[in-house]
């Protein structure tokens, strides 16, 4: 089983982005599905770790930042539950370790829990609306799209042909990564003048 980026043609990794895990195996070699994925989004995290490291770090940090807010949602609800109960000295702990270390009485650590309850709740479902807007996924035919398109802008900036093929998928994304870094670093001078 092909376990590597830099095993796969091109044409086969855009087979595999378009859901086609078959890329993946050889000839009568069996593999079970939830493997093949787990396979299938690791390629394809290290296909855009290589072509675009800066958005990989950002979706790292979005999904850290969504695990955060989800474990904050529900330590605020514990506190919440812990004031119906009358453990006022419980939450104010909770809160002194959480940060808030301002002296404050019973009325006050209901109405800071609560405040803290709904900021939660909104970054949650914040974070909620924003993953149902990432998960539309693109048909295959805008994938393949996506990729001539790519693979067009950098015949143009390279001035020479890429063959599908023929080309790795871990060469094509290191190329869209050089090209990056260059038109970066070009506007960039061309800005100091």
């Amino acid at each position: 089983m092909i376990k590597s980026l830099s095993k796969l043609t091109m044409r086969q990794y855009i087979d595999l982005v378009c859901g086609d895990t078959s890329v993946l195996t050889g000839t009568g070699e069996i593999v079970a599905p939830a493997k093949l994925q787990k396979v299938r989004k690791r390629i394809i995290f290290e296909y855009a770790r290589l072509s675009d490291d800066a958005g990989s770090k950002i979706f790292i940090s979005d999904h850290t930042s969504r695990i955060k807010a989800k474990a904050e949602l529900t330590m605020f609800q514990c506190l919440h539950n812990a004031l119906i109960l009358g453990a006022f000295d419980d939450v104010r702990n909770v809160l002194k370790e959480y940060g808030l270390t301002r002296t404050m009485d019973d009325k006050q650590v209901t109405a800071e829990v609560t405040r803290l309850l709904k900021r939660a709740r909104t970054n949650v479902s914040r974070y909620d609306q924003a993953k149902k807007e990432e998960e539309k996924e693109p048909t295959s035919d805008e994938i393949r799209l996506q990729f001539d398109r790519q693979a067009a802008a950098l015949m143009t900036y390279f001035k020479f042909q890429i063959d599908f093929d023929t080309i790795s998928a871990s060469q094509f994304a290191c190329m869209v990564d050089q090209a990056h870094k260059q038109i970066k670093a070009q506007m960039a001078a061309l800005s100091k003048k």
